[in-house]
């Protein structure tokens, strides 16, 4: 019988292919939920009696992403400084799914085969 050959390094198992699919989505799903705020102006002028609402919403998990302003004119889209975030997300969906990929891959390699 011949000895089996040593496992490549980018071989994963079928159950850690599909583990990291989920992740994988679940990252995609909690990155493209808005996340809705309202901010309430209350203006300092007197002439100006009522506070003034804006929406706004921000896209992206662990960190704003993107952000778009709701105002009486429209919507602005407001990117100012945060594609440094867009960056820190990717990075942290490489770190979460890269160590979900080692430990499963941990664990079946630990397992006792019969």
């Amino acid at each position: 019988m011949t000895p089996t050959p040593p496992r490549r390094f980018w071989q994963i198992h079928l159950s850690t292919a599909i583990v990291m699919m989920f992740v994988a989505a679940g990252l995609l799903y909690m990155n493209t939920r808005p996340q809705h705020h309202v901010i309430v102006f209350a203006p300092s002028i007197p002439s100006i009696e009522h506070e003034m609402e804006f929406d706004y919403v921000v896209y992206g998990w662990p960190f704003e992403a993107t952000q778009m302003f709701g105002l009486p004119e429209g919507i602005l889209d407001s990117d100012a400084g945060v594609h440094v975030n867009l960056g820190f997300d990717i990075g942290f969906a490489l770190v979460v799914t890269t160590a979900i990929t080692f430990a499963f891959e941990w664990f079946q390699r630990r397992r006792v085969r019969p």
